[in-house]
């Protein structure tokens, strides 16, 4: 099970990386310009002093994790696959953390609750946790706690 749950997120992250943004390619920082859906915006800096929620929860949790000190590469993945509607991975130095946003009520948002998965189109299912209209698929080896809530935080 675990080789083949390795194996998955293995393929997964190729398939996610394969479909990155060109511009997104080596852009490793805490302060990512990247907007999810390959839509480029400029993202204020993160502040400690700037204690209100960002708008765009792709935002809060880049900011949250710079206030956190993590350096990260922000990749735009091929959310489709999971059915999502938009979607950031985030690479760092002890693992990587998936973040998708779904329209509510849709499908593959109640699948992944029902089972505390996402069907991967092709490639069969990933844990993931779930909360609000959003999953994480964490794969990480130290920080999971600090992550975990962050995600619960959107």
């Amino acid at each position: 099970m675990k080789k083949m749950l390795g194996a998955l997120l293995c393929v997964s992250s190729l398939i996610l990386v394969g479909c990155s943004n060109s511009s997104n390619n080596g852009t490793t920082s805490s302060a990512s310009n990247n907007e999810p859906a390959s839509q480029s915006q400029p993202v204020s800096s993160a502040s400690s002093a700037n204690n209100e929620k960002n708008t765009n929860p792709f935002e809060t949790f880049r900011s949250g994790l710079d206030d956190a000190g993590y350096e990260y590469e922000v990749i735009t993945p091929f959310f489709q696959l999971v059915g999502a509607s938009a979607g950031e991975k985030y690479t760092f130095e002890f693992g990587s953390a998936e973040l998708y946003q779904f329209e509510e009520g849709s499908d593959a948002l109640a699948d992944a609750i029902k089972n505390g998965t996402l069907a991967v189109e092709g490639f069969g299912t990933i844990p993931c946790e779930v909360h609000d209209n959003f999953a994480l698929i964490l794969n990480v080896t130290e920080n999971e706690d600090t992550i975990k809530s962050l995600f619960q935080s959107l």
